[in-house]
């Protein structure tokens, strides 16, 4: 089976997410030339073809039966430091964006979860409320406090799961996606009373993903318009904003005055091994290694020097854990593709799914397109939020 597909087809879907010809050719390896000639021409690919090239636009092949451009991204805007304004972003991370957007689509279409209305009343005023204030009051609502921090195991994995879980409980979807880490560790998305907070799945330190779904949060609760379906990033560029949602996620994660009240930070200036101290309290508190050492740090609790020398321990002994294995880009096996659409389409939104298809409220044929996977994972996904047999 051949299908022929229209110059204007591949153009606007290469347009759709704001590619040169140049980058386009890199991301399908078609060869630039042979690109243009498509778009200006048209082609004839057999059903194979169509179905690789448009996998590589994160799209089904059916796309390329269509006669009229394929439509436009309401595009993500780059704010971030390092860049200048309106930056655009990869092609991952437009993946990424269009990913919440559907999971987004696909809980309006059932009515699933919304935002607990408490969540913007609370800290919205940002002339009156400082970070620490906002934080306390989170903590409480989430029932969040050393308890039942200690009741987690101290494996950071462990403790991303329970804030996961913390924020999924205030009627947010938390998702991962696949993004370049150097370009963003995560955004928040908006639509009406219902949001999203899309993780970095690249990020592969544990703690970093508690902070940065932290930060997203915090963006959530003051009301920022940076989080609007017209989605504006601003993960790392300094502002007031910034600021606040950082001083959130960090009081958040461990208090300052729990941390100042261990008798184990008295007199670090002069220990040995300080790193060795701070991994100990990493552990002790389930809170990131980072935020511990920065906290010390603007406590004048360690000097710029063991900063330094904490930076390299951090990057030398303990992020190495977290790596992937040189031959992990291999995935093999169900239960790890099964578990990868599971936290795409957010466990949230799983379980909203599954339990409408059970009470005959959505199609079974319905659960793979409204969770993003295929009808082979889906009894998989059933069993992991809850509703095996």
């Amino acid at each position: 089976m051949s299908i022929r597909v229209s110059g204007g087809t591949i153009k606007s879907l290469r347009q759709r997410y704001k590619m040169n010809v140049a980058a386009a050719a890199h991301v399908t390896g078609v060869e630039e030339q042979t690109l243009s000639e498509w778009e200006q021409d048209g082609v004839e690919m057999t059903l194979t073809q169509a179905k690789s090239f448009a996998k590589k636009f994160n799209t089904h092949w059916s796309v390329l039966l269509l006669e009229t451009p394929v439509q436009k991204i309401n595009t993500p805007v780059n704010n971030r430091a390092g860049y200048s304004d309106n930056a655009r972003f990869s092609i991952q991370t437009y993946f990424a964006y269009e990913a919440a957007r559907r999971i987004l689509d696909s809980s309006i279409e059932i009515e699933g979860q919304v935002v607990d209305p408490s969540v913007k009343g609370k800290c919205s005023d940002q002339d009156k409320i400082d970070a620490k204030y906002c934080a306390r009051v989170f903590r409480e609502l989430l029932n969040v406090n050393y308890d039942s921090l200690r009741k987690v195991r101290a494996d950071p994995r462990d403790a991303y799961v329970f804030w996961r879980e913390a924020i999924s409980s205030l009627g947010v979807y938390v998702s991962e996606q696949s993004m370049p880490v150097e370009e963003t560790k995560a955004f928040l998305l908006e639509d009406g009373p219902r949001a999203i907070i899309v993780i970095n799945r690249n990020d592969r330190y544990p703690h970093s993903k508690v902070f940065s779904l932290l930060h997203e949060l915090g963006h959530l609760v003051k009301g920022d318009d940076s989080a609007a379906c017209d989605i504006k990033m601003y993960a790392h560029r300094v502002s007031a904003e910034e600021t606040w949602c950082n001083q959130f996620a960090s009081e958040m994660i461990l208090p300052d005055e729990e941390l100042l009240a261990d008798a184990r930070i008295a007199g670090l200036k002069d220990a040995a091994e300080p790193a060795d101290v701070i991994r100990q309290l990493s552990s002790h508190y389930r809170a990131g290694f980072t935020v511990i050492m920065y906290k010390l740090l603007k406590h004048e609790r360690i000097t710029d020097d063991q900063l330094k020398e904490m930076k390299a321990f951090f990057k030398s002994v303990i992020l190495p854990k977290f790596s992937p294995k040189p031959d992990s880009d291999i995935k093999l096996g169900k239960i790890y593709h099964v578990r990868r659409d599971l936290a795409k389409a957010s466990p949230a939104l799983s379980r909203e799914v599954i339990d409408r298809q059970l009470t005959g409220a959505v199609p079974y044929s319905d659960v793979p397109r409204l969770l993003g996977t295929k009808a082979r994972y889906v009894e998989d996904i059933k069993g992991l939020v809850g509703f095996g047999q």
